[in-house]
């Protein structure tokens, strides 16, 4: 079946969001620059969003290949 859960500590819209390759782990990009990291089996956060800009922005997500390493631009 099908899982579905609604982010909502973002404090704004969700403007992008991303798995990691292993798809155990959603990276979420709110419109004001703060990343979230979510467990997607539980649904829980893994790390409260984090300002990662001064300035609002709508920007992209991308996990490197290991999973390792999450990119904001």
């Amino acid at each position: 079946g099908t899982v579905t859960a609604t982010v909502r500590a973002h404090k704004v819209a969700v403007a992008s969001a991303v798995f990691s390759p292993d798809g155990t782990t959603l990276a979420t990009l709110g419109q004001d620059g703060s990343v979230g990291l979510w467990d997607v089996a539980s649904g829980k956060e893994i790390a409260r969003p984090l300002a990662v800009a001064d300035v609002p922005f709508r920007g992209a997500l991308a996990f490197s290949a290991d999973g390792r390493r999450l990119a904001a631009g």
